[in-house]
């Protein structure tokens, strides 16, 4: 028991995270940690760098459907968090990008660092809603691991309805997930496709922050 706290400890200090999987249950070929299904539905989001200045969280989810860059601090610095994030009534967990023109490892690392702050905040206690993610058709072999079947799970829409090849893509993708994994429920943020709600028998559109201001005003 010493060297393997030891081993932690090394690990913990050279920054490598290993707090975000401890005790975690791994799959697939890269070892992303697993998620227990979730049946939460949110009704009222915020994006995680508006959570720190929230005077009343409650009733809130917070979600990370932002620029990556805003909730990279999350990554580096997760204690200094996890208090902020555990007044809210849950947390759509991390979605770091995943782009076509990103080298594939760099995709993969990407999935399982949301997969790994998924599991973390998880194992912290926190209600949490998995976000499924991808970037192209190929990322399949391996961009679901570690999600739970039967589920709700959440996806950000920006950037795939640009065009048609985008929204193709989006639809085979979302397709695919509820033949795979048959969730509970889809949490879709962004502008509603009217053909995606047939895909799931639950299927929960959230206005997005341009459109939420665009309503309000």
């Amino acid at each position: 028991m010493a060297v393997i706290d030891k081993m932690k400890k090394f690990i913990n200090h050279h920054n490598f995270k290993y707090e975000f999987t401890e005790n975690a249950e791994f799959t697939g070929c890269y070892d992303f940690p697993k998620i227990k299904k979730t049946s939460f539905i949110p009704c009222n989001v915020i994006p995680f760098n508006m959570a720190k200045s929230q005077s009343s969280p409650q009733n809130k989810w917070v979600h990370f459907f932002v620029d990556d860059y805003q909730f990279e601090r999350l990554w580096n610095a997760p204690k200094k968090y996890i208090n902020i994030l555990s007044k809210f009534d849950g947390v759509i967990t991390p979605d770091f990008s995943m782009y076509i023109q990103m080298p594939k490892a760099q995709r993969i690392w990407n999935c399982y660092r949301n997969r790994a702050t998924a599991c973390w905040l998880q194992n912290n206690g926190l209600n949490i809603i998995p976000v499924a993610e991808w970037a192209e058709y190929s990322d399949f072999e391996w961009c679901l691991d570690g999600l739970p079947l039967n589920s709700n799970l959440a996806i950000g829409l920006y950037g795939s309805q640009k065009d048609s090849k985008s929204r193709y893509s989006l639809i085979k993708g979302l397709e695919l997930i509820c033949n795979r994994l048959e969730p509970s429920a889809l949490i879709l943020y962004g502008k509603e496709i009217k053909s995606v709600n047939s895909l799931c028998k639950t299927v929960i559109w959230l206005e997005n922050y341009c459109q939420a201001m665009k309503n309000r005003l």
